[in-house]
């Protein structure tokens, strides 16, 4: 049977067809995007009066940078008030101390005048049964009789056990006090203390208030719109200005529909320059659009030709040379 040459075509084109099918199938992901700096609406959580404006549309400043100054009229009033009663409780609070410490030093003072006196009588009653054992011992026609355990105890000896036993209970409700008094002083929940605390607190939040009245810049960067101006007064969460930062830090890449599954956050793409030859930096996926939206037509293929995708935001490194809006290939 002859060879077909027809099979022979067929199958040489077929082959073909796969070696360039398998040939794109495994050819790297690729879509196009632009850089983009990231925008910050200055706002304040508080409203207040614009005392000065320290920068004009298209300055650039670097972090920290004086960008607005706020007032508001009832705070310096706010911040007087709770210092001077700080001050009046912190006295209150000093003079308590120094008298609980009088108070203290007395008890002690007392406490040792009595164990003192008691012990004075000890000494006295113990010199008394010391002479008349003397005197005892002279007259030669007594004879001292030697002691058994089971002998009465003398009356010496009744004394001066109730002495000691005076002693030994004069010192208790001595020492209960003043370590009473001692808590007292070291204790941190003290209702005058505590209310010191909280005043101070309020204190530091209005410090913190007054402090934020000066806005800064948060980062280096350019400023755009002011959205203010000098003795205007604002409300709490008004847009003040918007501000820029120097480099693009994002790009901002539609996906078309077909490969939506072939980007995940965390994926670490090549981002290429289509207007600086041969400069490419590496950036991380961190955020895919939730819908399906038009390509812009700046970033078709074909302009004229509508096509549809998925928004990938990816944060590449602040030390970039990318222009803002400058237009990317992006390349897995």
């Amino acid at each position: 049977m002859k060879f077909n040459i027809i099979y022979l075509a067929t199958l040489i084109v077929g082959i073909g067809i796969w070696q360039i099918s398998r040939h794109y199938g495994e050819k790297s992901l690729q879509f196009y995007g632009f850089s983009e700096n990231k925008e910050i609406e200055i706002k304040l959580d508080q409203s207040g009066t614009v005392m000065e404006l320290y920068v004009v549309p298209g300055q650039k400043v670097t972090k920290g940078s004086k960008l607005i100054a706020l007032a508001q009229e009832k705070l310096p009033q706010a911040m007087t008030q709770v210092q001077h009663e700080i001050d009046e409780l912190e006295l209150r609070d000093q003079l308590w101390r120094s008298e609980t410490r009088a108070v203290i030093q007395r008890l002690k003072a007392e406490k040792e005048a009595e164990i003192g006196e008691v012990n004075v009588r000890i000494a006295e009653l113990e010199a008394e049964r010391a002479r008349n054992h003397s005197l005892i011992s002279e007259l030669k026609s007594v004879k001292a009789s030697p002691p058994r355990s089971d002998e009465t105890p003398s009356l010496y000896g009744l004394k001066l056990q109730g002495l000691q036993e005076e002693l030994a209970l004069l010192s208790k409700p001595y020492d209960l006090r003043i370590r009473q008094l001692e808590q007292e002083l070291a204790a941190p929940d003290h209702p005058l203390r505590a209310k010191i605390r909280k005043l101070k607190a309020e204190f530091a939040n209005y410090q913190t208030r007054e402090e934020r009245l000066t806005i800064t810049a948060p980062s280096d960067g350019v400023v755009g719109n002011i959205d203010c101006k000098a003795s205007e007064n604002v409300n709490a969460y008004a847009t003040l200005m918007s501000f820029y930062e120097e480099t693009p830090t994002q790009v901002k890449g539609y996906v078309i529909e077909t490969l939506i599954l072939e980007v995940e956050i965390g994926d670490v793409l090549t981002v290429m320059s289509t207007t600086q030859t041969g400069y490419t930096c590496e950036g991380t996926v961190t955020g895919l659009g939730s819908r399906i939206v038009e390509i812009p037509e700046r970033l078709r293929k074909m302009p004229d030709l509508k096509t549809y995708g998925r928004e990938v935001l990816i944060e590449i490194p602040a030390s970039n040379r990318f222009l803002q809006k400058e237009k990317v290939v992006i390349i897995e």
